[in-house]
């Protein structure tokens, strides 16, 4: 498949716009708090993902959720409405 033809098959950003789904930061904040010590913590052998040779996944793991945390928080004190992008 060529590189224009994906480009008419994805939707342009005013379509994605009115397509996403808004999300209240107080209901999304539990889960990305506890997901961010699962990483910290996560027990298999004794051994969290961080001593587990894995050290570079967890570590900008932990970053990215501390940046979305950080973000989502904000929102929360503005008193608006997020939705996640997954930019690749």
């Amino acid at each position: 498949m060529s590189e224009d033809s994906e480009d008419e098959d994805f939707p342009d950003e005013d379509t994605l716009r009115d397509k996403v789904s808004w999300f209240s930061p107080s209901e999304a904040l539990p889960m990305l708090r506890a997901l961010r010590e699962y990483v910290k913590t996560s027990d298999s052998d004794g051994k969290s993902l961080l001593e587990h040779g894995k050290e570079h996944l967890s570590e900008e793991l932990l970053e990215d959720l501390e940046d979305c945390i950080t973000k989502v928080e904000q929102i929360a004190a503005e008193g608006d409405l997020f939705h996640f992008c997954v930019v690749m």
